[in-house]
């Protein structure tokens, strides 16, 4: 779940309207989880001074993270 434009309006493809939203949507994929990542990633690395693969190691490779079979692993920004 993320934040989306305030009111946005794509082309009208009928009833329902799948893509008109109002202030949050939910999807799954890499255009929605690739800055999630990308933050957590670049928050471990400040954080700890470590390098880019440490961080990798750390935030999305660690044994004991959570997994979604086919989906990948949770990253959680707590």
């Amino acid at each position: 779940v993320s934040s989306f434009f305030r009111s946005f309006e794509g082309p009208d493809t009928g009833a329902p309207d799948p893509d008109d939203f109002e202030s949050w949507a939910t999807w799954s994929g890499s255009s929605f989880a690739a800055p999630v990542v990308a933050a957590a990633l670049a928050r471990e690395m400040q954080c700890t001074g470590v390098t880019a693969q440490t961080a990798v190691d750390a935030v999305i490779d660690a044994p004991g993270l959570a997994r979604l079979p086919d989906l990948g692993t949770i990253v959680n920004l707590a």
